[in-house]
């Protein structure tokens, strides 16, 4: 079975980029965060947003996160900083912060997309300089 396309196109133009919400987390303890993506451009006034740098672990070694809605595997490492980080947001946006906005290399670029991963590769210098901050998760 082919997995839904949560993915539209980017314009390189714009220098678009995709964002993830953290959700408040699920009931269901299989999965371990839920997310919503969004698209933005670095050259307009894009949201505050931080950075997730992590190792991507095995690749074979997989947990459930939502995205749009949708089932989606991940690697074990990001799972988990998701799920850490899902509290987090809760909080920034409970003490009158809007969205605290998330990007993770793995969800937030078509991994399937090779022209979409290379492009966005060549914007990550840029990517990082834009974030307000940057959470390592090893």
């Amino acid at each position: 079975m082919t997995p839904p396309c949560i993915y539209r196109s980017l314009d390189p133009a714009k220098k678009e980029i995709r964002l993830l919400e953290l959700l408040p987390a699920p009931p269901d303890k299989q999965i371990y965060a839920s997310c919503r993506l969004s698209t933005v451009s670095l050259l307009d006034d894009k949201p505050r947003f931080a950075a997730l740098s992590y190792v991507w672990g095995d690749p074979s070694v997989t947990n459930t996160i939502l995205l749009n809605g949708i089932r989606w595997q991940v690697t074990k490492n990001l799972a988990e900083a998701l799920k850490c980080l899902t509290p987090k947001a809760q909080k920034y946006h409970q003490w009158g912060g809007k969205t605290l906005w998330l990007w993770a290399d793995a969800v937030c670029i078509n991994q399937k997309n090779d022209p979409e991963r290379s492009q966005q590769v060549s914007l990550m210098a840029d990517l990082y300089s834009s974030a307000h901050f940057v959470y390592s998760w090893l």
